[in-house]
């Protein structure tokens, strides 16, 4: 029960989290004089003429999602078979839809996390109609897939019932895990065209801190009501600013350095509703 409480857990506060994210983006997204809504597309530009935010006075952001999940698939309510009553209930609930809760995942389930933290941040008017941004900010992006036979099995996964010596088999190749640690150094540049459009653009350099990421190439458990079976290969990897080969580790070496360039197609219209979105095509190296 603590494991399947704890799976629960894990998928209720991403979906919460998700629906948290976006509300917290549109809501910056649409707020003209908002300093850092040039992070979602280079070609906002603020009303004032100016500003400058630093830790621990600056910004930042935390949000994680997940592609299969919503609230309303964990938490619901249900009428009680035995007494009528409807009350709010989770999936892991008795009288929960345990079933339904399955059909609702993708074969993959994948959960992400971001957090930024702004350093240095800040931006002025250029003459009239263009707008130069410069920060500096901490980022941590993670993420993690897991197989819908992982939760099939912490479900129970059809576990009872079964005759003796009988075995259910679950495969949870592709289950895996990572986490990035980067300094994102930004400079952006965003021009009005006229009173209807803006565009804008963004160049970042990206210093690689440190990553760390598992995945399965084969992996499963075969599953008896006396005993479970784990067979598999997996792949563990590290990068950072150490050198785990070297005899006197911890040793000290370069910095990884990647570079990023924001999709130019920022184009905004302040008027109207049509707003086109950017995405970062960056990556780091």
């Amino acid at each position: 029960m603590k494991t399947k409480r704890l799976f629960f857990v894990v998928a209720l506060v991403a979906a919460i989290g998700m629906t948290a994210s976006a509300q917290q983006v549109n809501t910056v997204y649409y707020l003209e004089n908002a300093p850092m809504r040039h992070t979602f597309n280079p070609a906002f530009q603020p009303v004032s003429e100016g500003f400058i935010n630093f830790t621990p006075l600056g910004w930042s952001m935390f949000s994680v999602g997940n592609n299969s999940l919503t609230v309303s698939d964990a938490i619901y309510t249900a009428v009680d078979p035995v007494t009528g009553e409807r009350s709010t209930i989770t999936a892991l609930h008795p009288n929960g839809d345990k079933q339904a809760f399955l059909r609702t995942l993708h074969n993959m389930t994948l959960f992400n996390g971001d957090f930024t933290l702004g350093l240095l941040n800040m931006g002025f008017r250029i003459k009239n109609d263009g707008y130069l941004t410069i920060g500096i900010n901490e980022r941590i992006e993670a993420g993690v897939t897991l197989p819908k036979h992982l939760f099939q099995f912490a479900l129970g996964g059809g576990m009872t019932n079964l005759e003796p010596g009988a075995v259910n088999s679950f495969s949870l190749t592709g289950l895996g895990a990572g986490t990035t640690m980067y300094t994102e150094i930004g400079a952006g540049y965003s021009h009005k065209l006229n009173e209807h459009w803006t565009i804008g653009g963004k160049l970042k350099l990206l210093l690689g801190q440190a990553h760390i990421g598992a995945n399965s190439k084969t992996l499963g458990i075969d599953a008896s009501s006396e005993s479970w079976h784990l067979r598999g290969n997996m792949h563990l990897e590290m990068a950072g600013p150490l050198n785990f080969a070297d005899p006197n580790f911890p040793n000290l070496e370069g910095r990884t350095i990647g570079a990023a360039i924001d999709d130019l197609k920022g184009l905004s219209s302040e008027d109207w509703t049509r707003i086109v979105d950017y995405r970062n095509v960056g990556k780091l190296l």
